[in-house]
C-alpha cells in the first residue's frame, strides 16, 4: 500500500511539474507575442511619422515654388509698368516734337513778317508770279 501511495504522489508531482513547465512556455510565448505586436507598433508608428514628415516637406517645398513664382509675376508686372510709362514718355515726346515740327514753318512765316514786313509779301508775289 505504501508503495502505491508513493507512486501516486510521484505521479502527482510529475503532473504538477509538467503542467508548471507548460504553463511557463505558454507565458514565454504570450510575452514574445507582445513583444513582436510592441516592436510592430512601434515601426507603424515610425512610418506614419516619417511619411508625415515628407508630407510636410513637400508642402514647404510646394509653397516655397509658389512664392517664388509669385515674385516673378511681381517683377514682371513691375517691368511692363515701367516699358509702358518708357512707351508713353516717347509718345508724348514724339507728339510734341510733331507739333513743333508743323508750327515750326507757320512760326517762321509769323518771325520773317515781324522782322521784315514785306518778306512775306514778297513771298506772296513770287508765289504768284507766271513761270
Amino acid at each position: 500500500r505504501r508503495q502505491r501511495e508513493q507512486q501516486r504522489r510521484q505521479r502527482e508531482q510529475r503532473l504538477e511539474q509538467e503542467l508548471r513547465q507548460r504553463e511557463q512556455q505558454l507565458e514565454q510565448q504570450r510575452r514574445r507575442r507582445e513583444q513582436q505586436l510592441e516592436q510592430q507598433r512601434r515601426q507603424r508608428e515610425q512610418q506614419l511619422e516619417q511619411e508625415r514628415r515628407q508630407r510636410e516637406q513637400q508642402r514647404q517645398q510646394q509653397m516655397q515654388a509658389l512664392i517664388q513664382r509669385e515674385q516673378q509675376l511681381q517683377a514682371e508686372q513691375a517691368r511692363c509698368q515701367n516699358q509702358q510709362r518708357t512707351d508713353q514718355r516717347a509718345l508724348e515726346a514724339a507728339d510734341a516734337h510733331g507739333r513743333r515740327l508743323a508750327e515750326a514753318p507757320v512760326q517762321r512765316v509769323q518771325d520773317d513778317a515781324a522782322q521784315n514786313p514785306h518778306a512775306a509779301d514778297n513771298r506772296r508775289q513770287m508765289a504768284a508770279a507766271p513761270r
